[in-house]
């Protein structure tokens, strides 16, 4: 319907990409889902642990508290991860307004709505 339109308005370059851009999705969640279901799965046993270096913000004073060799796993593969408070803090406050958005949009939008009337149409 809206490459129709879009041809009979002369937008002929647009809906030969428009064309194009959907074979190539599909072709690309066609192979996802081959992948998923119909691929018989590569069961690798690991025998040997790896340490993977994850570059995560770590603050000066974090460091000096750790004692060397005794940091806590937090990962099940002996792997520690430390958070830095300040990402910690970012990581909460976005989760804990996604999750507000989730259960109370109505009163969300609202709120929004009001601002923006008090602060553009003095």
């Amino acid at each position: 319907m809206i490459l129709s339109a879009a041809l009979d308005s002369g937008y002929v370059f647009i809906s030969l990409l428009a064309i194009l851009t959907s074979a190539i999705s599909a072709v690309y969640y066609l192979v996802v889902i081959q992948v998923m279901f119909f691929d018989k799965p590569a069961n690798l046993i690991i025998s040997e642990k790896k340490t993977i270096e994850t570059p995560i913000a770590i603050l000066d004073s974090e460091l000096s508290s750790m004692e060397k060799g005794k940091k806590e796993n937090l990962l099940s593969d002996g792997t520690s991860v430390i958070l830095s408070s300040s990402l910690t803090t970012n990581i909460s406050l976005i989760t804990m307004t996604i999750l507000l958005f989730i259960f109370y949009p109505k009163q969300i939008l609202d709120l929004m709505n009001i601002m923006s009337i008090l602060l553009f149409y003095n």
